[in-house]
């Protein structure tokens, strides 16, 4: 089950609020990533960043496990693509893919 926080998140992410430093609506487009210091979009936070590496594993992994393989090959050939499935307003597999990676992606950042 998703937290409150992770949903809160999701939302702000889709209304590009998110904290991130990409955040078109608050003027902020040269934030760096407190990981590796690389442009912080949200494609960056969910497929490449290395300090999320666990937590992107099991995301890719449940996707994987819970659609079919034209599915998630599909998915992973375009990330834009793969964003928006993450980003949409789906209640199924992505929709649990991406809260659950918000739950324990977010928690590490918020270490670093």
């Amino acid at each position: 089950q998703a937290s409150y926080k992770s949903s809160r998140l999701k939302c702000r992410m889709r209304l590009c609020v998110s904290g991130l430093g990409e955040d078109p609506r608050q003027h902020r487009d040269t934030g760096r990533c407190r990981n590796c210091n690389e442009f912080e979009s949200m494609k960056h936070f969910m497929f490449k960043c290395p300090a999320y590496e666990n937590e992107r594993h099991q995301m890719l992994t449940f996707i994987k496990t819970n659609t079919s393989e034209t599915v998630f090959n599909d998915f992973i050939q375009d990330l834009d693509c793969a964003l928006y499935s993450l980003l949409g307003d789906h209640d199924n597999v992505f929709n649990v893919a991406m809260l659950t990676y918000l739950d324990s992606a977010w928690n590490v950042r918020s270490k670093l």
